[in-house]
């Protein structure tokens, strides 16, 4: 054979080991990069990790960071209704971030719950609903079980409350609220046997399907010790119920079921029962003050009778902050022939009412129109509330502002809590300066929905 031919490819035998020689080196390489790309993965893990948890305390710590991100990281709705022709540019997305009102605290799944009343005059804008995750009317009226409006004015208000919401912000939850202070004195009774609770429980499905909303909430105030086990059994059917409507109408969200607890003295003895069923509890963290001239709702102070104290029963008893919503007024409370004076703002605020006349309420829209001076507005420390002293008037009054409610949001996001619920959002001004507030929070921490920030003994 003639040494050239030994180098020819065209030699079957050293053709074929020609080819093997360069798969093997080929399979080698490729196993080669295997490694690498495993290496560098497995190297990058961790300050992947650490860039997004710094990434979410940033967020968290400046609204400036947070709406950058959402300017350059759209939620993933947006993005499978947008195609590659129409993506906006930068200079759009900075448009669409300061125009579009968007809660933070919904990317992570917490709350912002604004209440909207019957008994108010105000109109309901779509600024506010754009503003809000959930929208609860009050209220509704459960007529010998059966659901029923306080009036036709009373249903066209909530009838138009629920258009507007549908235009206004497709993902936000409308609601009704059942009872209420003077409507739920016969739930003792509704729940009390079969017969009665499937009478009202098949009045609430009705209800919610001929309305097309997305949940209820009970506001009864307040059953006792002898009813909590009743009460259980009849938000377990409602949740049953809800469930086989879910499927009848084959609708994909859940429907929402939330009910409101006192702030300061629980009747329901099974909470974790409750929570198996309920979709959030909003804690009527409010008038704390009895006999007493001092904040409706302090933040700390005042003994034991505090949110903080109140937020830290019910979460310990029940290991579920996502649970929960703490309640903020949109209103102030004042007296007339107040005795203070207080000495500085750290204080004792509460004093003995004795001869003072209130507490009367004052919207927050009503304080400029009756000429209150809202720059005589103090903060007071160690409740961490704010207030009105004029000594020369003995008028004191106690609201929340724009400090206050910051305040607030930080405890929230803090304490991990799930949302912040406010009474009414219609007692607001028409530059809705307080919904602005509490509509900003930035509650989303990085932290797990169920994270306790809160010492439990």
């Amino acid at each position: 054979m003639n040494p050239a031919d030994l180098n020819s490819t065209s030699v079957p035998l050293l053709r074929n080991q020609n080819i093997t020689q360069k798969n093997n080196r080929q399979w080698k390489n490729f196993i080669k990069h295997c490694y690498i790309l495993i290496t560098i993965l497995v190297l990058s893990a961790p300050i992947a990790f650490s860039l997004s948890k710094l990434i979410m305390v940033a967020r968290h710590k400046s609204p400036t960071v947070s709406n950058l991100i959402r300017v350059f990281i759209p939620s993933s709705k947006k993005l499978k209704t947008t195609t590659e022709k129409n993506l906006p540019t930068t200079k759009q997305l900075f448009k669409y971030s300061t125009e579009t009102i968007f809660p933070p605290a919904a990317l992570c799944g917490k709350r912002i719950v604004g209440y909207f009343a019957e008994f108010e005059n105000t109109a309901l804008t779509r600024k506010q609903l754009q503003m809000l995750t959930h929208i609860i009317y009050l209220f509704a009226i459960p007529k010998n079980g059966n659901m029923t409006f306080g009036g036709e004015r009373s249903r066209r208000k909530f009838e138009e409350m629920k258009n507007e919401a549908r235009k206004a912000n497709s993902t936000l939850k409308v609601m009704i609220s059942i009872g209420g202070q003077s409507n739920s004195r016969s739930f003792s009774r509704l729940v009390s046997n079969e017969t009665s609770r499937n009478v009202f429980v098949n009045s609430i499905v009705s209800f919610v399907q001929k309305y097309d909303i997305d949940g209820i909430e009970i506001f009864w105030t307040w059953p006792k010790y002898e009813d909590a086990n009743n009460y259980l059994i009849f938000i377990q059917e409602l949740r049953y119920a809800f469930i086989e409507l879910q499927k009848k109408l084959n609708r994909k969200e859940d429907y929402v079921i939330s009910i409101i607890v006192n702030c300061y003295d629980n009747q329901l003895s099974n909470l974790m029962g409750f929570s198996k069923f309920v979709d959030f509890f909003n804690i009527y963290s409010i008038h704390y003050q009895s006999r007493q001239v001092g904040p409706s709702s302090p933040l700390y102070g005042g003994g034991s009778r505090n949110i903080d104290e109140t937020m830290k029963y019910y979460i310990c008893r029940t290991g579920q902050p996502s649970k929960f919503n703490m309640m903020v007024l949109f209103h102030g409370t004042f007296w007339k022939g107040a005795e203070l004076p207080l000495r500085n703002d750290s204080d004792d605020i509460f004093k003995d009412q004795n001869s003072a006349k209130g507490g009367f309420a004052v919207r927050w829209r009503e304080l400029l129109q009756q000429k209150w001076d809202m720059s005589n507005i103090k903060f007071h420390n160690l409740t961490k509330t704010s207030y009105m002293w004029i000594p020369g008037s003995s008028l004191f009054l106690t609201l929340e502002d724009e400090q206050s409610l910051r305040v607030k949001n930080r405890y929230v996001a803090d304490h991990n809590i799930g949302g912040i619920t406010m009474w009414t959002i219609d007692q607001d001004d028409g530059d809705h300066t307080l919904l602005k507030v509490v509509s900003s929070a930035e509650l989303c921490t990085g932290d797990e929905k169920n994270t306790i920030k809160f010492k439990c003994e």
